[in-house]
């Protein structure tokens, strides 16, 4: 899947790019939410049978509001760099 692409065309995407996965995990679980001014990061939990990682949820208020704008990944980068 992971080839080039004629110009202008955009690239297939497998898997879920929110979750930076394939397969929906058993479990998630959401951690406490740290907020400063219109910005919040919440910590988040995936499982599988044999697997776990752990995100970073990155929120904006906005017009009263919390929107998700990025995703950290850990190793695996961004959301944002994911889709660039």
């Amino acid at each position: 899947m992971n080839q080039p692409v004629p110009k202008g065309d955009a690239p297939d995407i497998e898997g879920d790019v929110f979750l930076n996965a394939q397969d929906v995990p058993d479990k998630f679980e959401v951690g406490q939410a740290t907020i400063d001014k219109d910005n919040a990061k919440v910590d988040v939990t995936l499982r599988w049978s044999k697997e776990k990682r752990h995100y970073t949820v990155l929120l904006k208020q906005v017009s009263g509001a919390w929107k998700v704008y990025d995703v950290n990944y850990g190793s695996d980068g961004t959301l944002t760099a994911l889709l660039k």
